[in-house]
């Protein structure tokens, strides 16, 4: 993957609102990028306390399907978890090519 501001990154993370609606508004989750799959989802350490009322196992594993289905289909929605910026590419090309 590929953040304008960081370069190259190997994780990156998505808004939960994507695939949780409200119940999951304001929680992160980041994940690594190996190999073209996702792997090692987690939820940021802010959301901990919150991620403790709910399934937190179910939704890391809907996390990691919609992740993978994202970059799949173009990265649209994911942050860099360095800077946090919302624009990734899956790659610097992609990224020169907009």
């Amino acid at each position: 993957m590929y953040c304008e501001k960081c370069g190259d990154i190997k994780s990156a993370s998505v808004h939960g609102y994507f695939f949780g609606d409200r119940l999951l508004e304001d929680v992160y989750f980041e994940f690594d990028l190996v190999d073209g799959h996702v792997v090692n989802v987690r939820t940021e350490e802010s959301a901990a306390a919150y991620m403790d009322d709910l399934n937190e196992a179910k939704w890391l594993k809907v996390a990691a399907e919609c992740n993978q289905d994202e970059l799949d289909g173009g990265c649209e929605g994911l942050r860099c978890i360095a800077c946090h910026k919302p624009t990734v590419w899956m790659s610097k090309e992609e990224y020169e090519d907009q």
